[in-house]
């Protein structure tokens, strides 16, 4: 009896994958939360857009759900995208990880040209090169190094 060999089972999961739908995170992430303001709606079509935004507000302004929105419309465009912030604390609150994890440059704290020659040479360039949109959360915690 002839048996599939591993690469066509492969195939074989791969398409049964496809056929069904995965749960959009719009489906298990949006259900139960409020419809977006005109400010924010607004903030959400220019990011869909393709521009960059800075958004800023006071705690309780709704932030944190036009990130939501702002997740589930880069997965509808299947956009790759990555949600960051600048302490572990903040990424576990918006679902991400830390910058400097996403970056490759561990703590940050080797000074700016040995964190160029870093990213440069490790495998974590490709995600510089093929990331759509990214996302940091809390920007004004992360500190430049000088020189």
């Amino acid at each position: 009896m002839n048996q599939p060999k591993p690469s066509d089972a492969f195939a074989d999961i791969q398409s049964e994958y496809k056929a069904h739908d995965r749960p959009k995170f719009s489906d298990f992430v949006l259900q139960g939360e409020p419809p977006l303001s005109a400010e924010q709606q607004s903030v959400y079509d220019t990011v869909m857009e393709g521009h960059n935004v800075f958004i800023t507000g006071s705690a309780g302004t709704g932030k944190s759900l036009l990130l939501k929105y702002i997740q589930a419309g880069l997965e509808e465009k299947r956009l790759k995208y990555e949600v960051t912030a600048s302490t572990g604390m903040a990424a576990v609150q918006v679902g991400g990880r830390t910058i400097h994890s996403w970056a490759g440059i561990k703590t940050g704290d080797q000074g700016l040209e040995a964190m160029i020659r870093k990213v440069l040479t490790s495998e974590t360039a490709n995600r510089w090169q093929f990331i759509d949109v990214l996302v940091i959360d809390e920007i004004s915690m992360v500190k430049f190094p000088s020189g």
